[in-house]
Formats: structure tokens, sequence, C-alpha cells
């Protein structure tokens, strides 16, 4: 491909009509990765690339942009875009990706390669070969790791099972890369709580400090809570039950009320951040937006009341009352006599571990709700009309 295609001289996208000439832009990423592209057949070809794990990121790149190549939009005005040869190039250097990565985790193993795979034909490529090979070792790896960890977490008293996901953009530094959970077998969320602080002095002890999900998990079932370890930092994870219900073989429970309570204090925090940076001041564009985040708060008030009023139970009397006390909290900031400060700021310190008054009510509420879905005995009736739990 390097000898059949040169790529034409970069021209800025925006043109009047169609017989603009258009204009140079200041980049060309196409000639940069044809260029880079050369770079690493030169490498491959003279063995000069010491460093493979620098070798390996570079190529991590050269995938996102080949796969971005791929797609015809760049060639649009091009008779005979080399698609194809882009696709093709694509899974040539994930398999360059594999090998490098192999070959980087333990440099002996390139000495061996070397000398296998010298006594191989010349007509007939390596490179897929020794990509499988990559892939099955990379597997073996993964599946040692995970007992590995869950071995020390065993040794500090706890019972955990590991598991690991590819996540969407290979960071190119570790192969396989991967992000790990571990489910903490425990009785209830409150004594998930309470394991947090051995689950992270075990990582701490791991050698490669990998990035670690920590989440509960109770009769086979796993509540829509996690923590992550980033670094030394132990925070929410807040994207978890989106990121890993595929990935793991146990349900990540389904809470729809406790889905519509985030969404609107989501939507109250985000009202009072505005208010907090910007006051009541705000462009034409900002103005959109909030009036979005208060036509859903309004709609959710709504909801809230037909819902007590239809079937009144103790966990809508709860979650009205919790949306109720933030909406006040959020009107008085907006007529600038609030007293309690901001309430997105009470909120962010609540990922902190500073409780109020409120962030208890819904640090309570969350636990209520996600508890009563996994079935524990303590809220089973949780849900049930007033009047039934009374009987």
């Amino acid at each position: 491909m390097l000898r059949d295609f040169v790529p034409p001289p970069r021209v800025n996208e925006a043109m009047s009509h169609s017989l603009d000439p258009g204009s140079y832009s200041g980049s060309d990423y196409i000639h940069n990765f044809a260029a880079d592209l050369q770079t690493l057949v030169l490498e491959l070809a003279d063995g000069t690339d010491e460093n493979v794990k620098v070798s390996a990121m570079r190529v991590v790149d050269l995938i996102e942009t080949a796969k971005k190549l791929s797609d015809p939009a760049p060639w649009r005005m091009i008779s005979s875009p080399p698609i194809q040869a882009m696709s093709d190039l694509s899974v040539r250097l994930r398999d360059i990706r594999a090998v490098y990565g192999h070959i980087g985790n333990d440099p002996d193993r390139r000495r061996r390669w070397g000398a296998h795979f010298s006594k191989t034909s010349r007509r007939h490529s390596a490179l897929s070969t020794a990509a499988s090979q990559s892939r099955i070792q990379a597997d073996a790896d993964l599946a040692a790791k995970r007992k590995n960890y869950e071995d020390a977490f065993a040794d500090a008293g706890l019972t955990v099972r590991v598991h690991a996901r590819v996540p969407g953009k290979d960071a190119g530094y570790a192969w396989p890369h991967l992000y790990f959970i571990g489910l903490v077998v425990t009785d209830s969320i409150g004594d998930w709580m309470a394991d947090l602080d051995r689950f992270n002095a075990v990582c701490e002890t791991l050698a490669d400090e990998p990035r670690m999900s920590c989440a509960p998990l109770i009769r086979n079932q796993i509540p829509p809570v996690a923590m992550v370890r980033i670094g030394k930092a132990l925070l929410p994870d807040l994207k978890f039950a989106e990121e890993w219900a595929a990935h793991l073989p146990w349900p990540v429970v389904d809470t729809p009320l406790l889905n519509r309570v985030t969404g609107t204090l989501s939507d109250i925090s985000a009202v009072s951040t505005m208010i907090q940076e910007k006051g009541i001041e705000l462009n034409p564009a900002e103005a959109i937006h909030f009036g979005a985040h208060l036509n859903r708060i309004g709609e959710a008030i709504a909801w809230f009341g037909t819902a007590t009023a239809d079937k009144p139970s103790a966990a809508l009397a709860m979650a009205s009352t919790v949306i109720l006390t933030s909406t006040r909290r959020m009107q008085a900031e907006f007529q600038n006599s609030a007293e309690r400060g901001s309430l997105a700021i009470e909120y962010a310190r609540l990922m902190k571990g500073e409780i109020s008054e409120l962030t208890t009510q819904v640090a309570t509420l969350r636990i209520a709700l996600m508890e009563h879905a996994l079935g524990l005995e303590a809220w089973l009736d949780f849900s049930a009309p007033l009047g039934a739990a009374d009987a």
C-alpha cells in the first residue's frame, strides 16, 4: 500500500461552492499517517524498536487512524478511495499490536520467537500465526492473573469474584489492555461498604496496581452501585451498570424508581451548578439547557405526585420527600435566598464521604431501593401499598 498510494495534499473542508479551489490546511493527518506507517515498517525490518511498549502505543494510534480512514467520509473528493486497503491495514496493525504486547510482557519471548519464525517460509507471512499465539497466551495470562487477585483477596478474608473487560479504547501500555472488577460476596450493601477499606488495601499490594472496580454480589445479584480504584484513589463508579452489565455472569438488578430519582437529582444538581457559576444571566445556549433541566424536573415532580396519590408506598413517600426537599433548595438558590450553600457542592461532597442531613436521606433512599430490588427481608414491604403494609 505504501508503494501504490500517495495521499493527496490536505485542503480545508470549508468551501463556498464546488469550483472553489480551497486552501491547504495547517495539518495533513493522512500524510502523517503514511509517514508514521513507513517508520513502523522500517523499525520492523531493521529491528530498531528497542522499547517495545512505546512502539506498541504508537501502533495503537495507527490503528485508530486506520479505522477512521476506513470510513468513506474523508475520501469523498477522491474517485478511488482506498477504503478496503485501510480496512485490511487495520487488521494487520491489530496483529502487530498483539505481537508487540506479547513480547513486551516478556522480553525473552522476542529472542525465542525470532529464532522460531526465522525458519518459516518467506512466502507465507508469520504475522497472523504469531498474533494468534499472542492472543492465546494473553487469555492464559488473564486466567492466571484473575486467580492471583482472588487468592490475594481471600488472604485478607474477602470472598471476591474477579472479572475483566476490554475498554472501548486501547491505551497501548499494557497487553492485554483490561479493566477489572472485584465482586465482593456479601449479605448487604452496608456490609460491602464496611469491606471497602480492606478491598482497597489489598489492591495496594498488587504488583501491577490495575484499574479495579468493586461492587457487591448479594444472592447472586449485583445492585447498581460500585466504586472504582484509579491510581491510589477509590471513587464512585458512576457508569458501572452501563459498562459492566454485559460482561458479568450475574445480573445487575434493575431499579426503575431509583433510576427516576437519580435522573431528577442530576437535573436539580445541574441547575444548581449553573446558578452557582453563572447566576441567572445565561447566554441563549445555556438558557436552552437550563430550560430543558427545569422541564424534566417539573415532569418528575408531577409524576411523583400522581404515583403517590394512586399507589402510596413507603418507597414513593421517601423518594418524593427527597425530590421536593432538593427542589426547594434549588428554588432558594434561584431566588438568591439560599442559606445552606450550593446544593451541587453538597452533592459533590457526598462523593468524598462528607454527609449532610439531605445527602444522608439520599444515600439511605438509594440503599433501600437497591436492597428492596434484591429481595432482602428488611425492605420487603418498601414498595407495598401503605394500607397493605399496615395490615
